[in-house]
């Protein structure tokens, strides 16, 4: 087994395991857990050890529910970070399903917001790494997305989450703050909500102007748009196939391709909707354009100064909200749900996420050098183990010499002698 990188040594160490956990210690596990008598009467899961499970079954993908029984019982790693719970499969589902979810919503919401004061303190922390204008840098700086995604479920064993007569889900809804980076609001609810049900929850109209909200065209209202507008923020989405509009102006499109990668056909100055039902107070800019992987898209904003290329570039970061739910599903398990009762899956999708802000404050703070997250987590996960190996062998060795003492000086040095050719082959084999 390979050894630790000098970067990554000790991670496994509770210390370390500690150090990622700092912007929720013990004394605030314990404290919510109190507040909301998780371990009322409880005999075999406690909070602290039970939460910390959780974070180690998704920071090294645990297949599924009997899995993770089987190492929070008896892997060492799980007994060295005080993860050990002494719990049959049943009891683990009982305490998924039926022990209270806001210990786990109260520590998100303070993660985030330890995040969040972070994200004001540090640079933007995007992942956009092109070149771009002051212009843009600065409307990136004021973007919010919005968006959400399915997490599909049996629909035989979740009939409370049908949403058709086939097929059940659960939906999370996230706002991404601080240039798009900071998770800073969520919504969870069954997949037959629609977006549009909670356009206005994420939105801040009139507590700070400028904000520039970006979301794809399932949060369509006309009167929300003139509203925003009126609040003095700014926004760009997709428009709706089902919205009507009249051309007030035309103006002629840059040619070729932008610096963002999108070519635009047709760039007007519209007013959306119809005097028989609604329509716009405002005028809006509506480009009829191409993005980078060859779809036609129609992009509206209300910033009718911008230029193509920031309106096409603020599409473009939409993206942003879609790895951020990729990282969520394939890097942190969230595909496979360990459970499919609504305090089960509350607890994985709390702990994902906060998971998810532990790892980029321990980017920022311990490891900065070592690319993006991806980088990070698959490193460790590959190596996690390997500490606790090196340990092992260490206290085996500890062990030995500890056995000759006791034993006649014949016996001793015959071990010893045993010892040191097991030490040398195993050497010569690396």
């Amino acid at each position: 087994m390979a050894p630790f990188r000098g970067e990554y040594r000790g991670f496994a160490a509770p210390q370390n395991f500690a150090r990622l956990l700092e912007p929720i210690p013990k004394k605030v596990q314990q404290e919510v857990a109190d507040l909301y008598r998780f371990d009322w009467h409880a005999r075999k899961v406690h909070f602290q050890p039970y939460f910390r499970a959780w974070v180690l079954a998704l920071l090294t993908r645990v297949g599924g529910l009997r899995d993770w029984q089987a190492e929070v019982s008896g892997d060492v790693l799980y007994q060295a970070l005080g993860a050990h719970l002494d719990v049959s499969v049943g009891g683990l589902s009982q305490a998924n399903a039926q022990r209270p979810d806001e210990p786990f919503e109260e520590l998100l919401e303070g993660v985030l917001k330890w995040l969040g004061r972070r994200a004001r303190r540090d640079p933007l922390l995007s992942l956009w790494t092109e070149e771009i204008s002051p212009t843009l840098a600065a409307l990136l700086e004021q973007a919010t997305i919005f968006d959400s995604t399915t997490f599909s479920l049996p629909s035989t064993a979740a009939a409370w989450a049908h949403y058709s007569s086939t097929q059940a889900g659960v939906r999370l809804h996230v706002r991404l703050g601080a240039g798009g980076t900071v998770l800073d609001r969520l919504i969870m609810t069954t997949a037959k909500a629609h977006d549009g049900r909670f356009f206005k929850d994420f939105l801040d109209l009139g507590e700070s102007p400028g904000q520039v909200y970006l979301f794809d065209a399932g949060y369509t209202d006309l009167r929300t748009f003139d509203e925003i507008v009126d609040a003095g923020d700014h926004f760009v989405t997709t428009l709706s196939g089902t919205v009507s509009y009249e051309i007030v102006s035309q103006c002629t499109p840059p040619e070729g391709v932008l610096p963002c990668g999108y070519t635009v056909q047709a760039d007007l100055i519209v007013r959306l909707g119809s005097p028989k039902e609604y329509q716009t107070q405002h005028l809006f800019r509506l480009l009829l354009a191409t993005d980078t992987q060859g779809q036609a898209v129609k992009i509206l904003s209300d910033m009718l100064e911008a230029t193509c290329d920031e309106l096409c570039s603020l599409h473009k970061f939409r993206w942003q909200v879609e790895i951020f739910f990729r990282w969520l599903k394939q890097l942190l398990g969230l595909k496979r749900l360990f459970s499919y009762t609504p305090g089960g899956i509350h607890k994985q999708i709390y702990v994902a996420l906060i998971l998810y802000a532990l790892l980029l404050v321990y980017h920022q703070s311990v490891h900065p050098s070592v690319g993006w997250l991806t980088d990070l987590l698959r490193q460790v996960r590959a190596e996690l183990h390997a500490d606790l190996y090196a340990a092992g062998y260490a206290q085996g060795a500890a062990d030995v010499w500890t056995l000759l003492g006791d034993l006649s000086p014949p016996l001793a040095l015959l071990m010893a002698w045993w010892w040191l050719l097991a030490f040398v082959e195993g050497t010569r084999q690396k």
